[in-house]
């Protein structure tokens, strides 16, 4: 086990545990216990359950502006460890209704615009 939570995440944020100078140890370890907590949700919970289908769509918006900010650049292989694989290639969750596209496994259904 290796337990890992936001929680956690933001009390090492605020004690300056990522902080790193010239180096790519500071960013390299907050990007591996931020998937540390996507991991513990995928392993702990179902499919189909709130935490599980969360960490689905979080890990994606994660991973996606993890990319963007660090562009083609990548000197640390910060971008190596990417999870988005597990998170699946679906849409985003609206914030309304059902009809996500998603059948909660990361897979589109091809629905997007249906309520369910």
């Amino acid at each position: 086990k290796t337990p890992m939570d936001f929680g956690t995440i933001v009390t090492q944020l605020d004690a300056g545990a990522y902080r790193s100078e010239n180096s790519g140890h500071g960013p390299l370890r907050f990007v591996t216990d931020v998937r540390q907590v996507f991991h513990n949700a995928w392993t702990y919970n179902e499919p189909g359950h709130q935490v599980y289908d969360s960490a689905q769509e979080v890990g994606r918006v994660f991973e996606t502006e993890l990319r963007k900010s660090f562009g083609d650049l990548d000197p640390w292989g910060v971008l190596a460890g990417t999870i988005i694989a597990k998170c699946g290639a679906g849409p985003l969750k609206s914030d309304t209704g059902d009809g996500d596209g998603n059948d909660g496994n990361g897979n589109s259904d091809g629905n997007e615009d249906e309520d369910g």
